[in-house]
């Protein structure tokens, strides 16, 4: 690719076509990232697949296994006490969030109703 050269109003030279290399670099750069959630995506897509063919009253150690499987992790161990305490609290988050948006959902409804 042959870029063009331009004179300014002052004479100065300059290449026509400097940023383009810029554009392009970001672009690079930008569809390395969206490849790597692409993957990212896919191996939530694949965890969620298998955590909904457990029962909703299994271990949570068995669920558990299935992420280590395919995030190729090991929770064992000292790090795998915070990271089982993180997800114990955020199971618990959840489904505190759950009932008060079915209260929520009740509370609409009742004041739609009402109307």
């Amino acid at each position: 690719m042959t870029d063009t050269k331009i004179r300014d109003s002052k004479g100065n030279i300059y290449n026509s076509c400097h940023f383009i290399d810029k554009i392009i670099q970001f672009l690079d750069t930008q569809i390395e990232n969206a490849n790597a959630i692409k993957i990212e995506l896919e191996n939530v897509r694949a965890i969620n697949s298998e955590l909904r063919k457990e029962s909703s009253e299994g271990d949570y150690k068995d669920k558990l296994k299935i992420v280590e499987d395919y995030l190729g992790v090991n929770f064992e161990g000292r790090y795998g006490q915070y990271f089982v305490s993180g997800v114990r609290d955020i199971a618990h988050k959840i489904k505190e969030l759950e009932k008060e948006n079915q209260e929520l959902k009740e509370e609409i409804n009742n004041l739609t109703n009402n109307n």
